[in-house]
């Protein structure tokens, strides 16, 4: 019984079905393969990611606004004398109603369905892409290294930053992400035994 209880609660924490399930699943384990999956098998990806993914990215940028608005209002009571009552845990968050990882997930699938399964690509992080998602090379690395002179120096600031700020897998997750775009659709057989 309490087995079922906890897959039950399982179900209805993962919101999506079917293929984008499966990929789900796999991206919460490894997020280079389930790019590589979803590009492998990219016909099975619903038509309708487009309006899940635009969905999912207003309720974001709503619940941002409604943050930013709080703060806003926080602060002014604050100066007053008045401290807001909210529990700790609803500051410095958008609320549990968004997931920022559904969006990129969706994005990122969105892109693939967009081009076939084959997202642009730059010929010189081919090579690179593959030791990216063999654990060999740095993803942000790899990243920073494709970039023209002048884009690299403002990125490395940028990635140094977002270090500091504690967005550092943020980072690594782009790059992670741009490797499995990157990869050359017929190495992608070779990175994911028993899911093709």
């Amino acid at each position: 019984m309490f087995d079922e209880l906890i897959r039950a609660l399982s179900r209805a924490s993962v919101p999506f079905s079917g293929f984008l399930e499966e990929v789900w699943a796999l991206w919460t384990r490894d997020i280079g393969r389930a790019v590589l999956l979803a590009r492998w098998r990219w016909q099975e990806i619903p038509n309708d990611v487009f309006e899940r993914a635009a969905l999912l990215q207003r309720q974001l940028e709503s619940a941002r606004a409604n943050h930013e608005i709080d703060q806003q209002v926080d602060t002014r009571l604050g100066a007053m004398g008045i401290f807001p009552s909210r529990p700790a845990a609803s500051y410095g968050s958008y609320g549990p109603s968004v997931d920022p990882n559904h969006q990129v997930f969706l994005t990122t699938l969105a892109t693939i369905r967009q081009h076939s399964g084959d997202p642009p690509t730059t010929p010189a992080f081919g090579e690179r892409a593959y030791l990216v998602l063999t654990g060999q090379l740095d993803p942000v690395e790899a990243l920073l290294e494709t970039l023209p002179p002048l884009l690299r120096a403002q990125m490395m600031a940028a990635a140094r930053a977002s270090a500091m700020l504690g967005l550092g897998n943020f980072m690594q997750q782009q790059g992670i992400i741009t490797a499995a775009y990157m990869l050359p659709r017929e190495r992608i057989p070779s990175l994911l035994s028993g899911y093709v």
